[in-house]
């Protein structure tokens, strides 16, 4: 009886060793499968690593930087064709320089090539779409191929980013003036106005508007917001007399003008 149950017993534990061992092999390759499928992307993680550095390594800046400068130097004495050149060659060694591109650009609308400058200020706002200057300068350019429509929305763009820049209002103003919008016009030169209340020729460029809208008491009321900064400024006192000569007064009498019938009419203005 003994040695039958020896030799079951010796049966039994071979049976369990050899399933431990089976088991211990199965999770074994389970993870080597599992290490087997992530080493291929760790390696391509390090590719890219080095390629990424490789590429940074590959920007000669000390080399940028001085052929910019040359550039720019070329820029601030007028010498466009030179400093063409100089940016074109910073753009060789780095072709997303922001700066660079934005001058080359500002070259071009200078040599009439507005259609070379759109693209570089199209391809700015694609890599900064947050800089206000290149909405701006896209619409200078659109705005010199009398793509009037698509210059106001550049336009527009900058002041969303940057509202308190009076010459994208007064870009705006000319804009609605070769329009024939002269109420859009006046609007947006009083938004200029209200951050620089001393550019004397807006009060100007405004009233103009404003007498050929017939709305003349407005129109004299900017020329005296004129004359509270510039007391003796005989243009404004000039044409003050003009318009309300135009109004039917009598300058002489010192009596004020009846309104016009047209003046009437008007709508409110702001």
């Amino acid at each position: 009886m003994w040695p039958i149950l020896l030799i079951v017993g010796s049966i039994a534990g071979l049976l369990y060793i050899f399933s431990k061992k089976y088991k211990e092999t199965k999770r074994l390759e389970r993870v080597k499968v599992k290490a087997e499928k992530r080493e291929p992307q760790s390696i391509h993680n390090r590719q890219q690593g080095n390629q990424l550095a490789w590429k940074k390594k590959s920007l000669d800046y000390k080399a940028i930087h001085e052929a910019f400068n040359k550039a720019d130097l070329f820029y601030d004495k007028g010498e466009i064709d030179e400093a063409q050149k100089g940016f074109i060659q910073v753009l060789a060694l780095h072709p997303d320089h922001e700066e660079a591109n934005n001058k080359l650009g500002l070259i071009y609308v200078k040599k009439n090539m507005n259609a070379k400058a759109e693209a570089i200020f199209r391809r700015l706002i694609d890599v900064n779409p947050q800089n206000p200057v290149f909405y701006s300068n896209l619409g200078l350019a659109l705005y010199n191929q009398q793509h009037m429509d698509e210059a106001l929305e550049a336009y527009q763009k900058a002041i969303s980013l940057n509202p308190r820049t009076e010459a994208y209002y007064v870009q705006m103003a000319q804009i609605y003036k070769e329009l024939d919008k002269k109420m859009a016009a006046v609007n947006s030169y009083s938004r200029a106005l209200e951050i620089n209340n001393r550019n004397h020729g807006l009060y100007f460029a405004t009233a103009e508007l404003l007498v050929d809208l017939k709305a003349f008491k407005e129109a004299i009321a900017y020329l005296e917001g004129l004359l509270e900064i510039q007391p003796y400024n005989e243009e404004a006192k000039d044409l003050i007399r003009k318009i309300k000569i135009d109004m039917g007064a009598n300058p002489l009498s010192g009596k004020p003008a009846a309104a016009s019938s047209a003046e009437n009419d008007q709508p409110a203005m702001f």
